[in-house]
């Protein structure tokens, strides 16, 4: 099985600012961007809300307040 190269002198192009830097800086993102470790930014805890519980359930067989006479 094959060795892939270590990229020490290499250089890529980083997806959000379209500069260039050291291949070893670079760092994927949650999104699968390739950026620089200075650009890197972790996902937003927003994107994932929580699943919200359901409503109260309503009483089978209300009564009305009776309003007290005088």
């Amino acid at each position: 099985m094959g060795v892939f190269a270590r990229g020490k002198q290499a250089l890529a192009i980083s997806d959000r600012s379209g500069l260039r830097f050291p291949y070893t800086e670079m760092v994927r993102e949650w999104n699968g961007s390739l950026v620089h470790y200075s650009e890197y930014e972790a996902k937003q805890p927003q994107l994932q809300p929580r699943p919200v519980g359901s409503d109260p359930q309503a009483l089978q067989n209300p009564r009305v307040q009776r309003a007290s006479t005088p």
